[in-house]
């Protein structure tokens, strides 16, 4: 028995060169979440468990489809959008392999709505078989609740899109009734043209669009009304100086004040640069507004230590003040900073918050390189209303919900006539609610 045990020992420290890279850069991103993120103990995840559950298995993976997928999947247990994985296409292409992403493939389309992502069309020949008892209205768009066996979670999603061409990708699809089933659709086959648009993380990635300040920050008059829309608080995200991009959006509300009530349209805002965020809130804001962080680290150094930080920042006002009826529209891509504005405004400014719950991604994001180059992006630190009150997972709370459901989208036969009467359900809204504040001053 004891020579069985030496055997055994032997072979488990004998790791290959691969399996030692594999769990360096495991260990890297593991360790990194362990000692900073928040929110273990409010998701009720076993990190520790987790963590032993996944890198039992990175041990044996082989090539990078293996060893992504396994780190996008551990990381799909959090189930929080502001976690992310990065990869440079360098890295799947890795001994002389190639790859391809799902979203290549001609004919396959969906939409996120409402934090889920709903299949509008598949490739020729890969549509799956609807439950036998459902229509044909009712089998149109079934939702994706998992990829390649994890939580779908579309921050992360587009690393486990990806694999060798040709490859089968299996999904678990629930239908309009609450069915599940399975489905397995294959990658496109090589040489297909990378089209697919990057879903990772919460900040914008509206450099994809060649965007320019005038694209991302917009004024127009609807009728008594001045409609702004900012779809973005990163001057790094538009390639400017933040001192630049603070100008712009000076201008942009001083051209909005001159309306008798304004429409701050922040439904394709996932965040950006809270120096930014702050410079804009205050020009709004009579009193200053405090928010509260405080960041729990752990650390391994003689023992398991544990310490928390705590600090405050104070959002203050910045003249000249706009002071008109305001409504704030908001939708589930608004996020991180642009959450922490609409709740700002909804609080201290009276604020009519109009559309759908907004992300949920409170913290302030933390960015870890990994050894092979990769980047993992995640909330560090809570960042809280000084009632201690946060917003991750449950998000902002619309004063009116105008939502954009899959039930709409189904009802005016394609997504983009369910966007446009959404579009107009919102200016309704805001019609309303601007009427009864305007004559209310």
């Amino acid at each position: 028995m004891a020579a069985l045990l030496c055997a055994l020992s032997a072979s488990c420290s004998s790791l290959s060169v691969r399996a030692r890279t594999n769990l360096e850069l495991f260990d890297a991103y593991w360790t990194a979440l362990d000692l900073d993120y928040p929110f273990f103990a409010s998701k009720h995840i076993d990190w520790k468990a987790l963590g032993a559950q996944y890198r039992s298995a990175i041990v044996f993976a082989e090539g990078p489809t293996e060893i992504y997928h396994l780190l996008a999947g551990m990381f799909s247990e959090l189930q929080d959008l502001h976690v992310s994985l990065e990869i440079p296409d360098a890295n799947w292409n890795a001994n002389g392999q190639s790859f391809v992403s799902l979203t290549d493939a001609p004919g396959f389309a969906f939409a996120i709505i409402e934090r889920r992502m709903y299949v509008q069309s598949w490739p020729a020949g890969e549509a799956p078989v609807p439950p036998d008892h459902l229509d044909a209205d009712a089998a149109e768009w079934p939702e994706v609740v998992q990829v390649e066996g994890y939580p779908l979670v579309w921050s992360l999603v587009d690393v486990l899109w990806r694999g060798p061409p040709g490859s089968p990708c299996e999904l678990r699809l629930r239908w309009s009734d609450g069915t599940l089933s399975r489905h397995v659709v294959h990658r496109p086959p090589a040489g297909t043209g990378h089209t697919f648009g990057n879903l990772n993380g919460l900040q914008v990635t509206v450099r994809l669009l060649k965007p320019t300040l005038d694209r991302v920050v917009a004024v127009e008059r609807t009728g008594r009304w001045a409609r702004l829309r900012i779809d973005t608080l990163s001057a790094d995200d538009l390639g400017v100086e933040r001192k630049d991009f603070v100008e712009r959006l000076d201008h942009a509300l001083d051209e909005a004040a001159q309306s008798d009530g304004l429409i701050l349209d922040l439904r394709r805002n996932r965040g950006g640069d809270g120096t930014v965020t702050f410079m804009l809130a205050g020009r709004f804001i009579a009193e200053p507004y405090e928010t509260v962080l405080a960041t729990e680290h752990t650390s391994y150094l003689f023992g398991l230590l544990q310490w928390s930080t705590y600090g405050q920042v104070e959002w203050t006002p910045r003249p000249p003040r706009i002071d008109r009826p305001l409504v704030v529209l908001t939708s589930w891509r608004t996020g991180s900073a642009a959450e922490h504005l609409a709740r700002m405004l909804q609080r201290t400014c009276s604020a009519v918050v109009i559309g759908e719950r907004t992300a949920g991604a409170e913290a302030f994001l933390e960015r870890v390189d990994g050894p092979d180059g990769s980047t993992l992006r995640f909330g560090k630190g809570r960042a809280m209303e000084i009632s201690g009150r946060g917003l991750q997972d449950d998000g902002v709370l619309p004063d009116v919900a105008v939502r954009l459901s899959i039930d709409d989208v189904r009802r005016c036969g394609s997504l983009g006539a369910a966007q446009r009467e959404w579009d107009e359900r919102l200016q309704r809204a805001a019609d309303h609610a601007l009427q009864q504040r305007a004559g209310a001053k």
